[in-house]
């Protein structure tokens, strides 16, 4: 019986691993463009990107595979804005200012957070 109680845990353990993963905050100024590349923690299989801060409508932002734009995400309102399989692909952020904002009336921040999961 313990052997089977410790195989249940471990296997239990693992398949709640889509809860626990790796993430990272990054923050872009909104009158600045800005590219941010990563490589996704070892053994992640599954990519989530959530907006917490936005700047206005007409900003956008680009998720980057190997360095090319793969897809425009939207900055409209806060949330997951990307939820997809990622295994080993080398991610990227690309933030592009609306060209009408300036630095004199826009000083907010784009506040994203990428989570990586097990």
């Amino acid at each position: 019986m313990p052997k089977y109680f410790l195989l249940i845990s471990l296997f239990s353990l693992y398949s709640c691993g889509y809860f626990f993963g790796e993430s990272r905050e990054i923050k872009f100024e909104c009158y600045n463009a800005k590219l941010v590349e990563f490589a996704p923690p070892e053994g992640t299989f599954k990519c989530a990107v959530y907006l917490t801060e936005k700047c206005n409508n007409d900003s956008r932002l680009f998720i980057l595979i190997r360095g090319k734009r793969y897809k425009e995400l939207s900055v409209k309102k806060t949330g997951m804005i990307f939820n997809s399989d990622w295994y080993d692909h080398k991610l990227g952020l690309e933030f592009v200012p609306d060209p009408d904002q300036n630095s004199i009336n826009n000083t907010d921040h784009l506040g994203v957070i990428v989570r990586f999961f097990y």
